[in-house]
């Protein structure tokens, strides 16, 4: 049985804390959409549409079952209209939990062909807890201020 799973998100800037669960979860999923949302939410993104999905692409090439790709609109239907069974979303911190759990009762209530799947972030060692950190206002102005889109990712 094939099972495909979207990664959804703005990715304003895309991180390595994003491209270290896109990687573990390429690991187990036989096919992973990073699914770059066009709405925002009413947020002005400090890169466009189109430099978001390229940084993305730029980032994640080296994963043979990954696929960018853009969207608008609710992500639950998005994934069952296009056969992915699995939303994936990462938890940062046990404050993350509350509004994801809320979200993924939400679309369950919604479709109930779509799960979703929690990943936390790896940590332990000093170099992989630079990823919990990528929301930080430090790393974001650092995002904002740099003279290429890209260049920061965390």
């Amino acid at each position: 049985m094939s099972v495909s799973a979207m990664y959804p998100g703005t990715f304003d800037p895309i991180t390595l804390g994003h491209e270290d669960l896109v990687r573990r979860a390429s690991l187990i999923f036989d096919k992973v959409v990073v699914a770059i949302a066009r709405d925002t939410g009413g947020k002005v993104p400090m890169f466009t549409f189109g430099e978001r999905v390229q940084m993305a692409e730029d980032a994640l090439s080296q994963y043979a079952n990954v696929e960018i790709r853009g969207y608008s609109g609710l992500t639950v239907e998005y994934a069952r209209d296009n056969g992915l069974a699995v939303i994936i979303r990462g938890l940062r911190a046990v404050s993350d939990f509350e509004y994801e759990f809320q979200l993924a009762n939400m679309n369950r209530h919604l479709t109930e062909d779509v799960e979703t799947v929690f990943l936390t972030p790896v940590t332990g060692t000093p170099s992989s807890r630079r990823h919990l950190c990528a929301k930080s206002p430090h790393s974001v102005e650092m995002s904002r201020v740099s003279s290429r889109p890209g260049s920061v990712r965390r």
